[in-house]
């Protein structure tokens, strides 16, 4: 991440999704031997053993980032390679928005948790039995024993005018819609045909 700084500010220059993950896979045999060679030496001076102890944590707290780091970079790149983007490899790492949009990727995880928890969020329940079910379709004046709530009652008919002013209200005031993670990565092509000849 250091040299991802730097690079950036030196030399101002893009790095892809794919030599970030080569390059860091590159570099764990290192942490790994590095660590393995400071826990297992002993420390020959006794006077300061608090030094030795923290640089083997520091050694092996870093070795340990470091294989978390590269294994999560490979796994949300393959995800959203499944999920959405195949060309994820060959993207900026620093670009904005993120290569691994991260509500795509977890809609591509677990689709069933995120519908039921979106059409919790909306308030919509289920009908829990059929006889709800068909109760809930039935006109105003049947004989059923349990009435549907006021709210089911259709309204009564407004007249044409009132009905158009209802409408104007409900309209949304923003009529801008913000394009989600997978539109703002989507290519729009345009072409300019020409329509007549102008002397």
């Amino acid at each position: 991440m250091k040299s991802r700084i730097t690079r950036k500010s030196l030399l101002n220059t893009s790095q892809s999704v794919a030599s970030e993950a080569i390059g860091l896979f590159s570099l764990f045999p290192f942490h790994l031997i590095l660590a393995l060679i400071v826990a297992t030496t002993e420390f020959k001076d006794k006077t300061s053993p608090a030094v030795y102890f923290l640089l083997q944590t520091f050694v092996i707290g870093s070795s340990a980032i470091h294989i978390l780091y590269t294994t999560c970079l490979i796994v949300i790149a393959m995800l959203t390679v499944s999920a959405f983007d195949g060309d994820v490899w060959i993207r900026d790492i620093d670009s904005s928005p993120s290569p691994f949009p991260m509500p795509i990727v977890i809609a591509f995880l677990c689709p069933r948790k995120l519908t039921w928890w979106c059409s919790r969020q909306r308030g919509y329940d289920a009908p829990t039995s059929s006889r709800q079910a068909a109760h809930d379709i039935c006109s105003p004046p049947c004989d059923c024993p349990v009435k549907p709530p006021e709210s089911l009652q259709p309204e009564p008919k407004l007249s044409g005018e009132m009905e158009r002013l209802n409408k104007a209200k409900s309209l949304p005031h923003t009529l801008i819609r913000i394009p989600d993670a997978a539109e703002q990565r989507a290519s729009i092509s345009i072409s300019f045909e020409t329509l007549g000849r102008f002397n």
